[in-house]
């Protein structure tokens, strides 16, 4: 049985029955209400929420701010302790008997569970002197269990009988709280009517608009806008709601709030701004919320890009004399932000959409010709000489000479072998410092993000363990979470080559100094292999520095998705050559087959042995690794004993050979073709987006290895261009006419994202207006007395605007169209489309 108090927190004084009402004629009133008033349970659809529980006196809460007082040993509540206040023992057994009967009520196991509240009983307990404002262990009184599960009137009556709207519990959750985060619209407009704190902040100053956020109560979250609640207050980390439903993974708020402007780049405590969650959490919100750093103005001719938004870092110039700006850092603390950049994270997420952004792709061309392209010149510059000298040292004498040096004429191998050796180590030298950086940022950004969930599990509710549960799966997430380092392939790629060299490097020394000076062929030999590899694993791994450059972006990725195919492709393969190579071997395999002819002479095994056969052996089938390479070069169609074959098992070797060829030549080639052809397909149409992709994740790596003047620098130009303009062009002017067919296209791909606008807008508008109507007196009584006819009524007039609304956009595409068929007749048609938004310019995504 759950603990209470007695509040002090009364809005009108008590009788001395302990009455909130202090005339007869207001007991009486309050009385006949309760005859009148709704009884039944909320009937959750959507979002269900934890009823109270009955508890053990001696359990013990989740949250931390629920301690024990030393002093009276009391459970300290929300920075008070729960006394009685001077509470008669008779009043005190009345508020715990309301209480238990609400537990009771709510509980699935209890004699007293029912969907309905018994009134006369309610109403007794009040005439009685029972306080409605009476808490339990938690703090919570009547009133937030009827803000989450009883209808809107019961909560008026317990108002108007002396509930207060704005009780705190333990966490300083109010009634308007639990409304808020039940998806309960009608109950919060009822709150606030009624005098609820519509800013009223919890332990973490959260509003009730935070609480529908967080919980993806949508309804809810529509009407404490309607209401006036403020979108952007700020929590005790400086969170938004916006920011807190994007760290929940809430999509269905978030798009809410990002339909009604809410600032997707806001800023917490820590520097971090609220896309990089949302983009992590919600990918397909990320170019909605890139569109706030977009503008444009036709008749200026003008576009607006807010690059510094995305990574608003401010340095603090003492030199100057002036005064630090808010949110302003020193140049020491930049390398140890320990949060996750936006760009960054557009990388990890591999968020293709968000690279089209006209933002993104502008940001990441001023990082490359702020510090971008002279890095990767310099790295290409760097890898290439290192290449170039292993090469000529690999090729420049014969392998059975190499150990010997012919002084002073050679001595220029000496320096070429020197060189390659020095610009390997510095290579290896900075692998292992790019590793090492590597690992302090996610160590860094580990601790960061673990006292950032440990804080707000402080915050979640004993009774309610939704969000607990959610951030003790994200504290698992980031405990196991790995060093980004190891998620490159390229890096293993480059520990390969390192080590090839090293082995390359060790056997020829060891060539070199054998006893006797005259080298070892053996290890010679081993060494020419080892470099053989290695020169060819080097010149790939060339591709990794040149991965930047546009013009080499999107075949670099191309080769990385054929790699993929290839191994898909030899994987399978592999699962029908195996056992055919079995087959091969037994039929024909070996050196000691005989002719067909023979066997039928002999007829037994005793006569086999009597006599002496011509042994027959099929060229290259004698051993299993030689036969193995045969049947793969068959798939090839390539030279075979096809005559040695037919002489030991004519029939069974044209049926093998018949079967295998339909498999392997005919079946996997083609099949390898075709997905062949889908990779390239793949990335041809995001041809651009692949190359920006894969320069956004270079200019990463190079920003953190940069030395700290250079990032000082790089950041006080970008905050110099807040915000950036460039002049803007909506038509297309080339006279090519593949770009005049892709700007009609983009015209009809806006007039069908304007329509889907529309109707969006007037489904919120549907639903706004149904909330209301069901809310007209405060408990839904207004949709009881709707007839059949009149809904079905309004419900025929709404589909009529909206197929009127769908007629008119028709019609615009039908124009489109038209133009679009002059543009393909006559190479140049004249562009009279439809007013095309400025985001359609940008973005082209492969399904437009």
């Amino acid at each position: 049985m759950a603990d209470f108090d007695d509040s002090s927190e009364k809005p009108q004084a008590q009788s001395s029955r302990g009455l909130s009402f202090s005339g007869a004629a207001n007991l009486k009133q309050s009385i006949s209400k309760w005859k009148t008033v709704t009884r039944e349970r909320r009937h959750v659809h959507d979002i269900p929420h934890k009823s109270i529980q009955l508890e053990d006196e001696k359990a013990c809460p989740v949250s931390p701010l629920l301690a024990i007082d030393d002093h009276n040993g009391r459970t300290r509540l929300f920075g008070r302790d729960l006394i009685d206040n001077g509470v008669t023992p008779d009043q005190k057994a009345l508020n715990k008997r309301l209480l238990v009967y609400f537990v009771r009520i709510s509980t699935p196991d209890s004699d007293l569970h029912s969907n309905e509240l018994d009134t006369d009983f309610i109403m007794d307990l009040i005439a009685q002197g029972a306080d409605l404002n009476a808490k339990d262990r938690y703090g919570q009184t009547v009133l937030h269990e009827v803000a989450a599960n009883w209808s809107p009137s019961v909560m008026d009556l317990m108002i108007e009988c002396g509930g207060n709207p704005n009780a705190a519990d333990y966490l300083g959750w109010t009634p308007l709280h639990v409304a808020a985060a039940s998806n309960y619209p009608e109950m919060c407009r009822v709150l606030v009517r009624r005098g609820a704190d519509k800013e009223a902040k919890s332990s973490n100053d959260q509003t009730p608009l935070f609480f529908a956020a967080k919980t993806d109560s949508a309804r809810s979250l529509r009407a404490l806008i309607k209401l006036g609640c403020k979108m952007e207050v700020r929590d005790k980390r400086n969170r938004t709601p916006l920011f807190a439903a994007s760290e929940l993974d809430r999509s269905e708020t978030s798009a809410v709030l990002l339909e009604h402007g809410a600032d997707a780049f806001s800023q917490d405590s820590s520097g971090q701004i609220a896309f990089v969650p949302l983009l992590q959490k919600m990918p397909p919100l990320a170019k909605a919320a890139l569109e706030q750093l977009y503008e444009t103005f036709r008749i200026e001719r003008v576009q607006r890009l807010d690059l510094f938004r995305l990574d608003p870092i401010i340095i603090r110039d003492s030199s100057k004399g002036e005064e630090p700006k808010e949110g302003s850092i020193s140049p020491t603390q930049l390398d140890e932000l320990p949060y996750v950049s936006a760009v960054k994270a557009i990388t990890r997420t591999k968020n293709f959409l968000a690279i089209k952004s006209p933002v993104v792709q502008e940001f990441i061309r001023f990082q490359w010709i702020n510090y971008g392209r002279w890095t990767a010149l310099w790295q290409v510059l760097l890898q290439l000489a290192t290449i170039i000298l292993w090469t000529v040292f690999a090729v420049m004498k014969e392998w059975t000479q190499r150990y010997e040096y012919q002084l002073p004429e050679e001595w220029y191998r000496i320096l070429i072998l020197v060189l390659a050796i020095l610009l390997t180590l510095y290579n290896i030298g900075d692998e292992i410092h790019e590793y090492l950086q590597s690992k302090k940022r996610h160590e860094r950004w580990k601790k960061w993000r673990l006292e950032q969930i440990d804080e707000d599990r402080k915050h979640c509710h004993a009774k309610h363990s939704e969000e607990l549960d959610y951030w003790l799966g994200e504290r698992a997430i980031v405990v196991k979470s790995n060093v980004s380092y190891f998620s490159d392939f390229w890096n293993y790629l480059d520990w390969m080559c390192y080590l090839l060299l090293v082995a390359s490097i060790v056997s020829h020394f060891v060539d070199v100094g054998y006893p006797g000076g005259e080298g070892n062929l053996i290890v010679a030999r081993w060494h020419v292999r080892i470099m053989a590899a290695n020169i060819v694993l080097l010149w790939v791994r060339l591709l990794k520095y040149a991965k930047p450059f546009e013009f080499f972006g999107p075949f670099i990725v191309m080769l990385g998705m054929i790699a993929g195919d290839l191994l898909k492709f030899f994987l399978l393969y592999l699962e029908f050559l195996i056992p055919f190579a079995c087959v091969f071997w037994t039929i024909l395999g070996g050196e000691n087959n005989l002719k067909e002819a023979d066997v039928l002479q002999s007829g037994t095994l005793k006569n086999y042995t009597a006599h002496n056969f011509t042994k027959v052996t099929v060229k290259n089938f004698g051993k299993v690794n030689e036969l193995l390479f045969s049947v793969f070069r068959i798939t090839l169609v390539d030279d075979y004993d096809y005559a040695g074959m037919i002489l030991i098992d004519q029939i069974t070797s044209q049926i093998l050979l018949g079967v295998w060829f339909a498999v392997s030549t005919i079946l996997f080639l083609n099949l390898f073709i075709a997905q062949l052809s889908e990779s390239f397909k793949q990335v041809y149409d995001n041809a651009k987006a692949a190359a920006v992709m894969q320069k956004a994740i270079t200019l990463n790596e190079y920003y953190e290895n940069m030395l700290l003047r250079n990032k000082v620098k790089y950041h006080q130009e970008l905050e110099k261009r807040h915000p950036l303009e460039k002049t803007y062009d909506d038509d297309v002017t080339d006279v090519n006419q593949t770009e005049e067919l892709q700007k009609a296209t983009l015209q009809i791909r806006s007039t069908v994202e304007d329509i889907k606008s529309k109707f969006d807008h007037l489904y919120e508008a549907e639903i706004q207006e149904s909330d209301d109507e069901e809310l007209i007196d405060g408990d839904g009584e207004k949709a009881l007395e709707l007839s059949a006819e009149t809904h079905q009524k309004q419900l025929s007039e709404r589909i009529g605007a909206l197929e009127s609304t769908l007629d008119k956009e028709l019609k615009s595409i039908k124009s489109t169209l038209r133009d679009l068929a002059i543009v393909v007749a006559g190479g140049r048609g004249s562009q009279t489309g439809s007013n095309r938004r400025p985001q359609a310019n940008h973005g082209t995504e492969s399904n437009a």
